[in-house]
Formats: C-alpha cells, sequence, structure tokens
C-alpha cells in the first residue's frame, strides 16, 4: 500500500461480531412451522456474507416452502429483532482490542455492513464500540446490498477519505467483492483466494499487527 492509510471501515456480521450461530437460530425457528430445518454448517457455507432477503430465497428454493422471500425475511426479521431487544451478538475475539488500537492510532473508522442500521448500532452501543465508532452505513442507507460497493462507497462519502486512503475488514466473499467493488484494499479472515487488494488474515488480532506496520511505514516515508 503506497498511500497513507487514514481509515479503516468494518464489516459487522463475521467480523466485528459473531452473529451467525444467531442469524442461523432465527432461521431455524422462522421455517420450523414447515418442518424444516438445516445444521449451521450450511448456513456458514451457503449465507455467510449473504443479504437476508437472498438467504430467505435460496432456503425456500431449497426445501421448496410454500412461501415467498418477503415473508420469510419477515419472520426471521421478528425473531431477531426479539432477540436484540435483550441481547446483542457476541464480538468476535480481538474486535474491541483492533478497534481501540485504530482510533488510538488517530485513524477514522465506520462499519459498512449489508445488515440494518438498528442491528448494528445495537452491537456498538451494548459493547461499547460506539466511543471509537461512529460513522455507520447499512444496507438501509443504499440501494444496492452487498456485494454491490454501495456501503462502502457511502461509508467512504461520510467519512470523507478517498478509497486509496483507507482499508476494509471483511470475512465473506461477498463482503470482500464490496470492498473491491469500490477499490479499497481488503483484509480478509481467511481469504483462500489472491487477489492484489486482499491480504489474508488468521483473525482480527492479524489486523493490528498489520495496520501497525502500514502505519509505521507511513511514518517512515513522512
Amino acid at each position: 500500500m503506497t498511500h497513507p492509510l487514514f481509515a479503516v471501515i468494518f464489516d459487522h456480521d463475521g467480523t466485528l461480531v459473531n452473529s451467525e450461530p444467531v442469524h442461523h437460530q432465527c432461521w431455524q425457528q422462522a421455517i420450523a412451522p414447515f418442518g424444516a430445518s438445516f445444521p449451521l454448517a450450511d448456513y456458514v457455507h451457503h449465507l455467510t456474507g449473504i443479504p437476508s432477503a437472498s438467504s430467505a430465497q435460496w432456503i425456500i428454493d431449497r426445501f421448496n416452502l410454500p412461501t415467498d422471500a418477503a415473508r420469510l425475511y419477515a419472520s426471521k426479521q421478528t425473531f431477531v429483532d426479539t432477540f436484540l431487544q435483550t441481547d446483542a451478538f457476541p464480538l468476535m475475539p480481538h474486535a474491541e482490542e483492533l478497534v481501540r488500537f485504530c482510533f488510538d492510532a488517530g485513524l477514522k473508522l465506520a462499519v459498512a455492513s449489508g445488515a440494518g442500521r438498528k442491528e448494528i448500532t445495537r452491537s456498538l452501543s451494548v459493547h461499547g464500540l460506539d466511543r471509537w465508532i461512529t460513522t455507520v452505513a447499512s444496507k438501509d442507507d443504499v440501494q444496492n446490498n452487498k456485494p454491490a460497493p454501495d456501503v462502502y462507497q457511502f461509508a467512504l462519502h461520510q467519512l470523507k477519505i478517498t478509497p486509496e486512503h483507507a482499508i476494509a475488514i471483511e470475512d465473506s466473499n461477498a463482503g470482500e467483492a464490496s470492498a473491491r467493488a469500490a477499490s479499497l484494499k481488503c483484509l480478509r479472515l481467511h481469504a483462500t483466494d489472491e487477489h492484489p487488494r486482499v491480504v489474508s488474515i488468521r483473525h482480527l488480532a492479524d489486523a493490528v499487527d498489520w495496520i501497525e506496520q502500514q502505519l509505521q511505514k507511513n511514518r517512515t516515508v513522512s
């Protein structure tokens, strides 16, 4: 990366918070009346990073359910909303450490997610990350969800930062595609395919190390 780093944009589900088990359970509740069920491994393999409306259609097609995507999604979302009334998605390992490090380093911070704004702000508030992250770009703010670049472009606009001065941190194929389409370099959890703008990381502590090295390079150049 040859340009100075000024901002970090985080994905939400699977990156900052371990929400997949909760979303899977809510889908299970939504399809239980139809006598259908599927394991968490299938959710992780097929639906991680996929917008809920598209996930609903995938589930309908897989189980040939006598409903439509809008109704199934609304049912699932009811269970998510109920969960969030009294609880929050748990943080991923090293998430707080990473966010705090970036803030202390003087970087601008944002979340760009395919989730709804209410889910994101709930996570930030409950875990105290809203002390450091005040910019949120959600599916509610854009016309096209991930893998389109819209949420990242919206976040960049809010931050008043151009793509070459920011990085995205992601965990899914759709999220990585969204970041790349927005011309962002992407730190990707467990990346499997090589790409010039993608850096594979094992966990968020690796992101701390990578960003720290980048900031040291910036200071050396300046």
